[in-house]
C-alpha cells in the first residue's frame, strides 16, 4: 500500500509528463496511421457437395437427387481442393485478371481456411473494396471453371474410348453377321426356323408323293394285270362274217327257248332252284338250247376272219400301262431318293439349330455391349451439353464499405496507442521521481536544475 500510494503521489506531482507520453503516442499513431493506404477486406464462402448429380439413360434413379446438396465433410477433399487454389499456376491466373497484381501478391493477401461448417472460406484483401471483392470471387469461379474443364477431358478421353470401341465393336458385328450369313448360305437356309419350317414342309409332301406314287404304281399293276388277263382272254382272229341258209325251225327254237326261261324265272320265284319243277324247266331249255345248236350248224354256209380289234386295243393299252409304268418307277425313285436326302438333312437339323444358336447368342451379345457402348457415348454427349456445378456458393463476396477499412484501424490503434502511452507515461513519471530522490540523497552533487 505504501508503495502504490508512493508511486501514485510520484505520478501525481509528474502528470503532465504522462498526459505528454499519451496524448503523443496517440497524435503520432494517428498521423502514421493516416498515412497507411487504406486496406480492404472481402470474403466468399463456397462447398463442394457431398453427392454429386447422377445422369443415365436407363436408371431413372440415377437422374433423381439423392438428397439436398450439404457441404462435404472429408478433410482430403477439402484440403485437395484448397491444394488446388493455393498453386503458384492458379493464383497466376487469378491475377491475369487484375492490373499490377502478380501471384506473390494474390498469395500474401489471400487467405483460405475451412470452417467449423466445412465452407471453404476466401478472404482477400486490397486497397480496393471492389478488386478485393473480385479476387475474393474469383477463386471458386475459376476453380469451378478447372473442375469443368478436367472433368470434360476427362469426358472426352472416355468419349474416345468409346467410340474406338464402338468401331472396333461395330466392325466384329459385322464379322459376326457375315459367319452367320455364309452359315446359312452354305445350308440353304434363312434362319432356324425357317429352315425347321421348310425341311418338315418338305419331308411331309415328299412323304405324301412317294405314298401317292406307291398307290398309283399298285393301281397301275392291277390294270395292267386285268388287262393282261383280258388280252389273254381274245383270239387273235375272229369271224368278221357268215351266211347261212333260211331255217324256220330256228325261229321257232328260239320263240320256245325265251318261253320257257320266262316260265322258268316264274318258277323259280315260286320254288327253290333244289325244286323238281325248275329242274324240269331247266332241263327243258338245255334241250332246246342243243337243239338250236344243231340247227345253227347245219345252216351255216360260208364264213370270213379278221384281227381282233379289241386284243388290239388291249395291246395298246398293255404299251401304255407299261410306259407309264416305266414314269411312274422312275419318279418314284426320284422321289424316293429326295426323301431320303430329306430325311439325312432332318437328321442333322439338331447340329444345325445349335450351330445356328451359338452364332445368333455371339451376335446378339455384340449387339447387346456395342447398344450399352453407344448408350454410354450418348450420355458423354448430353453430359457435355450440362452446365455441371461441382462447387456451390453459398454467399458472394461483395465490395466493403469505404468507411469501414478493415486496415489501418484509426479508432482501435490509437486507443491501444493511447494506453501503452499512459503506461509509459507512468513509468517514465516514476523514473523521474526515482532519478531525483537519487540526486537529492546523494551529497556533494550539484543539480542541473538548480544551477
Amino acid at each position: 500500500d505504501e508503495l502504490v500510494t508512493m508511486v501514485g503521489s510520484e505520478v501525481y506531482e509528474r502528470v503532465h509528463v504522462v498526459l505528454l507520453v499519451a496524448i503523443g503516442a496517440v497524435l503520432g499513431t494517428w498521423w502514421i496511421t493516416g498515412k497507411l493506404p487504406l486496406i480492404y477486406q472481402s470474403q466468399s464462402r463456397f462447398f463442394m457437395p457431398e453427392a454429386s448429380d447422377g445422369f443415365s439413360l436407363h436408371n431413372e434413379a440415377e437422374n433423381i437427387p439423392k438428397g439436398p446438396k450439404l457441404p462435404t465433410s472429408n478433410p482430403e477433399t477439402q484440403s485437395s481442393l484448397r491444394g488446388l487454389m493455393a498453386t503458384s499456376e492458379f493464383q497466376l491466373r487469378v491475377s491475369a485478371k487484375f492490373d499490377n497484381l502478380s501471384s506473390r501478391d494474390i498469395e500474401d493477401s489471400v487467405s483460405i481456411k475451412v470452417d467449423k461448417f466445412n465452407l471453404i472460406v476466401i478472404t482477400a484483401e486490397d486497397t480496393s473494396p471492389t478488386r478485393a471483392a473480385e479476387i475474393a470471387n474469383r477463386f471458386p469461379s475459376l476453380l469451378q471453371k478447372d473442375l469443368r474443364q478436367r472433368t470434360m477431358l476427362d469426358v472426352q478421353k472416355k468419349q474416345e474410348h468409346l467410340l474406338n470401341a464402338d468401331q472396333a465393336r461395330s466392325k466384329d458385328l459385322e464379322q459376326l453377321e457375315g459367319e452367320r450369313l455364309a452359315f446359312l448360305l452354305d445350308a440353304g437356309a434363312a434362319d432356324n426356323a425357317t429352315q425347321t419350317s421348310s425341311l418338315n414342309s418338305r419331308l411331309e409332301t415328299l412323304r405324301t408323293q412317294v405314298a401317292d406314287l406307291e398307290v398309283r404304281r399298285r393301281t397301275l399293276e392291277l390294270r395292267e394285270k386285268e388287262t393282261r388277263a383280258q388280252y389273254e382272254r381274245r383270239r387273235e382272229f375272229i369271224e368278221s362274217s357268215f351266211t347261212r341258209e333260211s331255217n324256220p325251225r330256228i325261229q321257232e327254237l328260239r320263240s320256245a327257248i325265251v318261253s320257257a326261261e320266262s316260265e322258268y324265272a316264274s318258277l323259280l320265284v315260286q320254288h327253290q332252284p333244289e325244286h323238281k319243277k325248275p329242274k324240269a324247266k331247266e332241263k327243258e331249255i338245255e334241250v332246246l338250247r342243243l337243239d338250236l345248236a344243231t340247227q345253227e350248224e347245219l345252216k351255216d354256209k360260208s364264213w370270213s376272219f379278221q384281227v381282233d380289234p379289241i386284243r388290239q386295243d388291249l395291246d395298246r393299252q398293255l404299251s401304255n400301262l407299261a410306259v407309264d409304268r416305266s414314269a411312274l418307277d422312275a419318279e418314284l425313285s426320284v422321289r424316293r431318293s429326295q426323301l431320303d436326302k430329306v430325311a439325312r438333312e432332318w437328321a442333322v437339323l439338331p447340329a444345325f439349330s445349335e450351330e445356328l444358336e451359338a452364332h445368333n447368342r455371339r451376335i446378339t451379345q455384340s449387339r447387346e455391349i456395342l447398344e450399352e457402348i453407344r448408350d454410354r457415348i450418348e450420355e458423354f454427349r448430353l453430359y457435355q451439353t450440362r452446365e455441371n456445378q461441382f462447387l456451390e456458393v453459398v454467399e458472394a463476396a461483395v465490395p466493403a464499405s469505404l468507411s469501414r477499412p478493415f486496415f489501418p484501424k484509426r479508432r482501435l490503434l490509437s486507443a491501444i496507442s493511447g494506453l501503452i502511452g499512459l503506461l509509459l507515461g507512468i513509468a517514465l513519471a516514476s523514473a523521474m521521481a526515482r532519478a531525483a530522490s537519487w540526486r537529492e540523497g546523494a551529497p556533494g552533487e550539484i543539480d542541473p536544475l538548480k544551477a
